[in-house]
Parts: structure tokens; sequence; C-alpha cells
């Protein structure tokens, strides 16, 4: 589990820095390594981890293809919880309407992402 842990990481990171700094060959190596595990991923809480780490890899670089690969493939496992804790990484997704339906049934998920939402960042929901 651990050597899995430390695998995804570093591929996410190295997804992160490459988009960061521009290289996109750097990105595409830690997407790549991302992708992997989800084929890898042999029940389903490691391929919702696996697939949650590649959507937040993807926003770094190709936030269009992020949207498409959370709508398509993990409507099923990511939740509006754990978009709502992490809004750093999915602000991009928010500006979709299909994924703020998610959040219709769940007001207090809505309320804590305002609480610690940035103010140099137009918030979402309004």
């Amino acid at each position: 589990v651990a050597g899995n842990t430390l695998r995804i990481h570093g591929a996410l990171h190295k997804a992160w820095l490459g988009a960061f700094l521009g290289r996109d060959e750097i990105a595409a190596e830690g997407l790549a390594g991302l992708k992997e595990d989800i084929e890898r991923a042999k029940d389903s809480l490691s391929r919702q981890f696996a697939i949650f780490f590649y959507i937040e890899g993807l926003l770094a670089s190709d936030p269009e293809l992020a949207h498409e690969v959370y709508l398509n493939e993990s409507i099923l496992f990511i939740q509006p919880h754990d978009i709502a804790t992490r809004p750093h990484f999915f602000y991009r997704l928010l500006g979709s309407p299909e994924v703020r339906a998610r959040f219709e049934d769940h007001p207090a998920w809505v309320q804590f992402m305002r609480d610690i939402w940035p103010e140099s960042r137009e918030f979402p929901f309004d």
C-alpha cells in the first residue's frame, strides 16, 4: 500500500510540476503514470483514489479533459464532499453547471466551501 501511495503521489507531483513549469513532457509523464494506476486498480477504493488524483493532475494542465474524465468516469467515485474539502484543486470543475448541480442536495458542503474559499477568486455558487 505504501509503495502504491508513493508512486501515485510521485506521479501527481510530476504532473503538477510539469504543468506549473510549462514542461508539457514532464506533465505528460506524470499523467501517464496516474492513468496506469487507474488501469492497475483492482478494487473500487484503489480506483477511486487513482481517478481522483488523475483528475487533480489533469486540472493543472488540461482542464477540459479533466472535466470530461470527471463526468464520464468518476461520477460514482468523486462525491461533493471530496470536492468541497479540496476546492483549491477542483475550482476549475466548479465552473461547470453539471458539477455544481451535484451540490444541490448538499447545502452544508456549499457553505463549507464558502467559508474556506479565497477572497481573491469568485465563488462559483453566487
